[in-house]
């Protein structure tokens, strides 16, 4: 249900920005960078905002696929590794085949490992197995993508910091929000999303995504 009543407001160099009663914005309470609903501001108090961007260029990367490496094992039995069957096929056929590799990691199961990489969809653990035996590194695979056991939904090994990242971080804290699924399903699922009535702003919203997501 839409709000009947807003809150606007105008700052000291002309700028105006419209919420929701209850909305969040930040301010400094003189030590620290604070959460504050808009209908708890005075006139005269500071609200912060980003002041500009001047580069299209991307700044730097998030490396998804370390991220998740570095998670405890369990979390790592649950992600699948997709788009690495090729080089993984390649390496094994050049290193004396599935059943040796298998044993040379500590593997009991051959056909386990056979079965992953023939259907595309490694689990993580045993991928850094086969990163560690082809001496190989995160960064060295920016092809793959990274998802849930048995869900289609994946996320690129690497995401760029660009300011259309940033533009979608900024609508998600302005009218966006997220949902988990963990301890309700066999399924983990963890959705984010942004709500606009504008169709420009969707329609970025959703090429963005694409860009930047796959």
């Amino acid at each position: 249900k839409s709000p009947t009543e807003l809150l606007k407001f105008k700052t000291r160099f002309g700028r105006e920005i419209t919420t929701t009663f209850n909305h969040k914005l930040l301010t400094f309470d003189g030590k620290k960078v604070v959460e504050k609903e808009s209908s708890a501001f005075a006139e005269g108090e500071n609200l912060l905002s980003l002041r500009s961007i001047t580069s299209n260029s991307p700044t730097g990367e998030f490396n998804v696929l370390e991220f998740y490496l570095k998670k405890e094992p369990s979390a790592k039995r649950m992600l699948r590794v997709h788009g690495a069957k090729m080089e993984l096929r390649d390496w094994i056929k050049d290193h004396r085949g599935f059943a040796k590799t298998a044993k040379r990691m500590g593997l009991k199961n051959w056909k386990r490992m056979h079965t992953a990489i023939d259907f595309d969809s490694v689990p993580l653990d045993l991928f850094e197995l086969l990163m560690k035996d082809m001496q190989r590194e995160s960064g060295d695979f920016p092809h793959v993508c990274i998802g849930y056991n048995k869900q289609k939904s994946t996320l690129p090994a690497f995401i760029p910091f660009n300011r259309e990242l940033g533009e979608m971080v900024g609508y998600y804290l302005a009218d966006g929000y997220a949902r988990t699924s963990k301890g309700k399903s066999e399924k983990y699922v963890y959705q984010i999303n942004w709500v606009s009535n504008e169709r420009a702003i969707t329609g970025k919203l959703r090429d963005s995504a694409r860009r930047l997501f796959g």
